[in-house]
């Protein structure tokens, strides 16, 4: 088959189009013309990556991701399409032989396990927790869009009565939990990660009492965390300015510090990708987090952490 014949006929829509190449690359493959089919979903490639960026984004607004996650997704979605893309409208792998499917429904359908594992990885949470996590977070956006409510107005116990029960109010409260530990102060207040429905940001959130046992244990935490790693999450956690809070991590990555800190940072491997250096610290400080989480309690910390880490990131701007 030529390269050519894979490019878009005029007029040709996305389901023709993509149901056609689709059976043009599995005749390759079950000719064993692995080098030309591999050349031939380049030039597929052209026309489904702006789709599959689309669908990858649009499931993360609908499920609140961060960037570091719905990075962590977009990349493993695009690696499983890549495999599995053959299959598209195939009759051997759907259920109703007569039906075909659009392209967004392929792609969203085929991944739907890739936002659990990212999610999971970020959260350092096991894949059935996170599977119940999402269903929660699916609730959650629903009944916010149908009430006309924030998130931080939805409740658990709305949640829990939307799901029937299906899972223990702790359950809901404890995992709402574990997302307000590794997300910064600044997408709590945006998110709504709510664990009552009157409850808000805690005064103390400025506080100063931290037991000395608690002390120790975010010492070692934070000893792991390079200058540039602080950068990161004083961003998140809104103690930089506003104009470098509301950054996208494109720009983010190009401000004086960030580089500084990036020429300065020994462990990064290679330094050819900045944004891609960004997503890695991101994950690493949220992992840094989540380990801390098991090792004390986090209500015990939750007054003081901001000032923890104000005075930590005070000490590393001056050095």
């Amino acid at each position: 088959m030529k390269k050519e014949e894979f490019i878009r006929n005029e007029n040709e829509d996305n389901k023709e189009y993509f149901t056609r190449v689709a059976a043009m690359l599995r005749k390759l493959n079950a000719a064993g013309n692995e080098d030309e089919a591999k050349i031939a979903y380049g030039v597929v490639y052209k026309e489904l990556c702006p789709i599959i960026k689309s669908v990858i984004e649009c499931e993360s607004r609908f499920y609140r991701l961060d960037d570091a996650t719905t990075y962590g997704y977009l990349k493993k979605a695009d690696e499983v399409i890549s495999k599995t893309f053959h299959r598209y409208n195939d009759t051997e792998h759907l259920k109703d032989k007569t039906k075909q499917y659009g392209i967004r429904s392929f792609i969203k359908n085929t991944t739907k396990y890739c936002m659990r594992n990212a999610l999971a990885s970020t959260l350092c949470i096991s894949h059935d927790r996170c599977r119940t996590l999402l269903k929660i977070r699916k609730v959650r956006e629903e009944l916010s869009q149908a009430n006309g409510l924030d998130w931080d107005n939805v409740s658990v116990d709305m949640i829990y009565a939307a799901l029937g029960g299906q899972f223990k109010k702790s359950e809901i409260t404890e995992l709402l939990r574990v997302e307000k530990g590794f997300v910064s102060l600044e997408q709590t207040q945006e998110n709504g990660e709510q664990l009552d429905a009157t409850e808000g940001i805690p005064d103390s959130v400025y506080g100063n009492d931290l037991p000395d046992d608690a002390k120790e244990e975010l010492d070692r935490a934070f000893a792991k965390l390079s200058k540039l790693d602080l950068y990161i999450l004083v961003k998140d956690f809104g103690i930089l300015d506003e104009e470098i809070r509301r950054m996208e991590m494109c720009d983010f990555v190009i401000t004086p510090l960030f580089k500084k800190f990036m020429a300065e940072d020994d462990s990064i491997r290679s330094k050819s990708d900045p944004l891609k250096t960004a997503y890695n610290k991101k994950s690493k400080v949220m992992r840094v987090l989540a380990e801390l989480n098991g090792r004390i309690s986090m209500d015990d910390v939750e007054g003081c952490l901001t000032l923890y880490i104000q005075k930590l990131w005070e000490q590393v701007k001056t050095e």
